[in-house]
């Protein structure tokens, strides 16, 4: 009776380990799933707690496009992000710009556009270029 105590205990901790986790989107990329485990937690899309962090799941062989926000291609398949719309602007790196800031987030926003009908848009304030047609200067 003791033995088949053990065995169950050990069966049950195995299933309840913790996901692995890395910093940012850029390790989640360039990690080996086969090493930092399947799900995996990623503290922020930049840096740790910039908000676009969240728990990925590998998928061998997955053709999946990549999207930047939601799917990101590695080694042979794809990250797939753990979520329930609206998906966060921030998954795709899309953060608020710093006063003064020329970081243009127009990219990130239409990949989010592409992938979802609604779009989470945290408080903040966004620089985003727009080429406008028929002049010969953008705003």
């Amino acid at each position: 009776m003791k033995r088949l105590f053990f065995i169950l205990v050990l069966a049950v901790s195995t299933f309840a380990a913790k996901a692995a986790g890395v910093d940012t989107i850029a390790d989640l990329i360039g990690s080996n799933p086969a090493v930092v485990g399947d799900p995996c937690v990623v503290a922020g899309y930049f840096t740790a707690g910039d908000g676009g962090g969240g728990s990925f799941n590998y998928s061998l062989g997955s053709s999946s496009p990549t999207n930047f926000g939601t799917v990101f291609s590695a080694l042979g398949g794809r990250w797939l992000r753990d979520y329930v719309d609206p998906v966060d602007i921030r998954w795709f790196g899309a953060l608020p710009s710093a006063p003064g800031s020329t970081n243009n987030v127009r990219f990130r926003f239409q990949e989010a556009l592409n992938h979802a009908d609604e779009i989470l848009v945290t408080n903040g304030t966004y620089w985003v270029q727009v080429d406008v047609p028929g002049t010969a200067w953008t705003t």
